[in-house]
């Protein structure tokens, strides 16, 4: 789970950066099966493609 947020975090992070906007991430994993890496990787990006546009809306909406 580390490796498929390590390799897919630049966008969030310069999503976070260009709007000056500080963010503490974490992510728990509870089930007791191990997931495939695809799998994972392919959640991850739907989870920070989510935070991407809470951001940007969160920054649109107090402008």
């Amino acid at each position: 789970m580390r490796e498929c947020y390590r390799v897919q975090k630049k966008n969030l992070y310069e999503v976070a950066v260009k709007n000056n906007v500080q963010l503490a991430v974490f992510f728990i994993y509870i089930s007791k099966e191990l997931p495939e890496y695809k799998i994972l990787y392919e959640k991850m990006d739907v989870i920070l493609q989510r935070l991407i546009k809470i951001v940007d809306e969160k920054i649109s909406s107090d402008t």
